[in-house]
This record gives C-alpha cells, sequence and structure tokens, in this order.
C-alpha cells in the first residue's frame, strides 16, 4: 500500500464561534482567496460573512514569496491556521506561512528517502513536473526523473489535476524533489509483452542523425531508421515492427511501417507496490551498463 499524502476535508463556511474556538491552535481550516490588496494584505471567504484577513508574508513558508503565486490562488482554496478572531469586526486573522512549516517539520522532513506517493499535477514546464505534497508545498519532479525514455515536452503526457505516483528523493536546493521512472519496471518487466515479428504503436520520441527513437511503453524505447517512403517527425505516432532485442546492450531494433491515425496514448502502470524502496535496477544482470537508483 502506498503512502497517501494527507488530503484535507473543504469546508464551505465557518460560524465565528467555530473560528474563535480554533484561536491559536494549529487546527487546520479551508477559505478560499478573494482578493490580493495593494497593502499586501490577502482577503478570504469563510463563509457567514465572515472576512479573513492574511498578510502577504504570512502566506508561505518561504524566502522568495511570488506576487505571481499569490494572484494565481485568487478564487481558489487554500489551508491555513487562525491566529486571531475580532468577534466584533467578523474579522479573522489567518496564516498559511505556520501551517506550512509545521506541516514540513513533523511529515514532510519526516519522509524516508525512497517513500512512495500519491499525488497531483499542479504545472508542467519543460523542465519537469510541479506536484502537491500538501498543504500548498510543491514537490518537483525533473524530466530526467519521469522516465527512461527521453521526454521533450512533459506537457504531451501530463496535465494540471492528474493524479500520479511518485517516490521521495529528499530536498534539493530549489525544495522537494520526486521520482517518477522508477515505478514504471525495468527493461526486462517492460519487454515482457513484446516478442520478435510483433506489430504495434509508438511515438516518436528523439531524431538523431543516425535514427529515431520511439517509446513503445513508457520505460522502454527503440531505434528505428528513417522511413525511405515518407516523412516522419518528433511526437508522430507511428506503427512498428520489432525486428530484434539485444539483451547485453540493452537493444531494441524497430522499423516503423507507417504513420498511425491513433493517437499512441501513454499508460502507465505502476509496478512498484512497496511504501518503501531503497534500491532500483533497471538493466537486466547481462546488460553490460548498469542503470540503477539508490535512495
Amino acid at each position: 500500500m502506498r503512502v497517501l499524502i494527507e488530503k484535507l476535508h473543504i469546508k464551505d463556511s465557518y460560524t465565528i464561534n467555530e473560528l474563535k474556538d480554533l484561536e491559536g491552535t494549529f487546527e487546520k481550516i479551508s477559505a478560499v482567496v478573494v482578493k490580493v490588496r495593494p497593502d499586501k494584505l490577502l482577503e478570504l471567504d469563510l463563509g457567514n460573512d465572515i472576512k479573513g484577513i492574511m498578510s502577504l508574508e504570512e502566506f508561505e513558508d518561504s524566502d522568495n514569496i511570488s506576487l505571481t503565486s499569490v494572484v494565481s490562488k485568487i478564487g481558489k482554496v487554500i489551508y491555513c491556521i487562525v491566529e486571531y478572531v475580532d468577534i466584533n469586526k467578523h474579522e479573522v486573522i489567518l496564516s498559511r506561512k505556520k501551517l506550512q512549516k509545521q506541516y514540513k517539520e513533523t511529515v514532510l522532513n519526516q519522509l524516508e528517502k525512497g517513500t512512495v506517493l500519491e499525488t497531483q499535477v499542479l504545472s508542467v514546464a519543460s523542465f519537469g513536473v510541479f506536484v502537491d505534497l500538501g498543504m500548498g508545498i510543491i514537490g518537483m519532479l525533473p524530466l530526467a526523473d519521469i522516465s527512461i525514455t527521453r521526454i521533450v515536452n512533459p506537457k504531451d503526457i501530463f496535465k494540471m489535476g492528474d493524479s500520479i505516483t511518485v517516490i521521495y528523493k529528499g530536498q534539493g536546493e530549489k525544495g522537494y524533489i520526486v521520482s517518477h521512472k522508477e515505478l514504471l519496471g525495468t527493461w526486462k518487466e517492460n519487454l515482457q509483452d513484446y516478442n520478435v515479428g510483433d506489430y504495434f504503436q509508438g511515438v516518436i520520441r528523439e531524431i538523431k542523425p543516425y535514427g529515431l527513437f520511439v517509446e513503445i511503453t513508457p520505460n522502454l524505447s527503440g531505434l528505428a531508421d528513417y522511413p525511405e517512403d515518407f516523412e516522419v517527425h518528433l511526437g508522430d505516432t507511428v506503427c512498428v515492427y520489432l525486428k530484434s532485442i539485444n539483451e547485453e546492450k540493452l537493444k531494441v531494433k524497430l522499423q516503423i511501417i507507417s504513420i498511425s491515425s491513433i493517437p499512441y496514448k501513454v499508460k502507465y502502470k505502476y509496478l512498484i507496490k512497496e511504501e518503501i524502496i531503497k534500491e532500483w535496477i533497471y538493466t537486466p544482470s547481462s546488460c553490460i551498463k548498469e542503470i540503477k537508483t539508490i535512495f
């Protein structure tokens, strides 16, 4: 069973007395960001005509709070804690920073490297994928850690809101780092459904002067020659023929038969079932070069 990052219940509204009872505690509440004011204060809706107020400094446990990231939360739910309740004004002073700091100390910083996490895609960039680690804290899935096959544009694979499983790698200079490729199976596991002589779909992931790398499953690609009778391009879905398999050199030789009219669909099948993994070896023992990850 995989470790699941805590998912919080979203409550639409609170009474002023409920909020007063939570004053000064670390009990988590949800609120909708309504506006960001010129005086660097955020206004939040707590329901029942109760206004939440949060200073920009209390928005995030970070030394570099981006106004863009704050503005992007307008109209969205965030989680925070109650610091002070003014019953007469029907106003509540809130902090997201203190909640995040506590969550880092008690949850994220206690995670063992190699812990498997279920999470959600927050956004996708050319260099990787940002995932939700809970309480508004972001984890980074670098491009090279998505899969063994080379990915040119992560936007071809992921979109905001996708549920994915990742492995915690630890903290880097820019925050929490996760990986994904180790969950997708070894070279042998990815080849178990393919045999020499098979025809099937693939997608062109990389173009080199000496040939085309075609992904046939997320952690496995093969090399094909340029077709003589038609042009192909990066990202094209193609029908291929499996010509040969060389386990020692980790090579799969393909022949492109045609361009497919039905797009190739990436299907992630997570093969690791453990909660924590310490070592993962992609290559078979007979292979000259070893590809592995140690967490």
